[in-house]
């Protein structure tokens, strides 16, 4: 459980990893900001949940519209506060000099990739929800339900390739 005898190696960052923090940042400020700009505009019941089908299934009062861009935004800043100890996640395969900084930068990239990913999603269920409620309409636009879905889906798929792969490098 504890992982003291592990390598700390700092993990730089390469361009494509800045990238993906400045835009998974810049979408979680624009939920904010598409939020803020709307919210005085909005009727005091909101979409508050969504079906499988992106249909409107519950509405609650306007100010849990900040509910969900909070909430990933928190999980997003802690994962990205763990990416600097990269160390303490884990592994199929004992963690050496030789193989650590390889582990831990796929490990790294990989969490990179999930916080855009509920950053993509925070900001297409915001920009809906505020949309609906605008517009007094039921249910997702269908490009956004694939979109959610793609990237639910992409979230889950990663991952699992990643375990696959380092329990092959593992044997």
């Amino acid at each position: 459980m504890f992982h003291e005898d592990r390598p700390k190696v700092k993990v730089k960052k390469d361009k494509v990893d800045i990238a993906i923090e400045i835009l998974t940042f810049t979408l979680l400020l624009f939920s904010f900001l598409f939020i803020g700009y709307h919210y005085s505009n909005l009727p005091e019941q909101i979409p508050a949940h969504f079906g499988y089908s992106g249909e409107v299934n519950r509405y609650d009062e306007k100010s849990m519209i900040w509910l969900l861009p909070v909430i990933l935004s928190v999980v997003c800043w802690v994962i990205f506060s763990l990416n600097d100890y990269p160390h303490l996640y884990n592994y199929p395969e004992k963690i050496t000099e030789e193989n650590a900084k390889k582990y831990y930068k796929e490990s790294v990239k990989m969490m990179r990739f999930i916080n855009l990913g509920m950053a993509m999603l925070s900001f297409l269920v915001t920009y809906e929800t505020v949309t609906i409620a605008l517009n007094n309409t039921t249910r997702f636009s269908l490009l956004t339900n694939v979109l959610i879905l793609t990237i639910v889906g992409f979230m889950t798929i990663i991952p699992i390739i990643m375990v696959f792969k380092n329990i092959k490098r593992a044997k």
